[in-house]
């Protein structure tokens, strides 16, 4: 009976390398473009006075077929958004902002 071979040797596996950057904190470091010194802002003839946003809270609750037709139903006959249909239900039913 012919001896069997012992399997070849396999070539040692390298492990991963540390990227270029790995000891650089992202937030110290800021592209080239943003190195610069800021320049003094442009005086306006006009200020605009910017509109203060609304914060907003993201949701995504699963709701039912029938709910959902009653929402789009909705939607459709008053012209307003989704969010608007479901915050002024919401409103309406345990009270005011």
């Amino acid at each position: 009976m012919a001896e069997m071979k012992d399997r070849p040797e396999l070539p040692q596996r390298r492990g991963p390398k540390p990227a270029p950057d790995e000891r650089l904190d992202p937030v110290d470091t800021a592209p080239s473009s943003l190195r610069t010194a800021p320049s003094a802002p442009a005086a306006q003839s006009n200020p605009v006075a910017r509109k203060k946003r609304e914060a907003t809270i993201a949701i995504g609750p699963r709701i039912s077929v029938s709910v959902m037709e009653i929402l789009d139903r909705a939607v459709e006959e008053e012209g307003i958004t989704q969010r608007q249909a479901l915050e002024e239900a919401i409103i309406s039913r345990w009270g005011s902002k």
